[in-house]
């Protein structure tokens, strides 16, 4: 069962790109490929963390706007619970 979070995304995604065409290669702006709760805290760790972004960011299929869903809701998390050892 996908989490809130991967529904979310999976909507987000869909709703984009029904209105654009059957099978979009890019977004317009490589954020657009983000979370909407986790975009602005992805333009505040590129620019902080003086992330590179791939030339391809902006892809559909890109792997580090991938990456960047997949870990910053860690980021903007509590790290409390990331620094429990079993």
């Amino acid at each position: 069962m996908a989490t809130k979070f991967a529904s979310d995304l999976r909507a987000h995604i869909e709703n984009w790109s029904a209105g654009t065409c059957p099978r979009p290669l890019k977004y317009a702006n490589w954020l657009d490929g983000i979370h909407p709760d986790y975009r602005e805290l992805a333009r505040n760790v590129k620019d902080a963390d003086e992330v590179m972004l791939d030339a391809n960011v902006a892809h559909l299929l890109s792997s580090q706007a991938f990456a960047l869903n997949l870990f910053l809701p860690f980021r903007k998390g509590s790290k409390k619970n990331l620094s429990k050892c079993p």
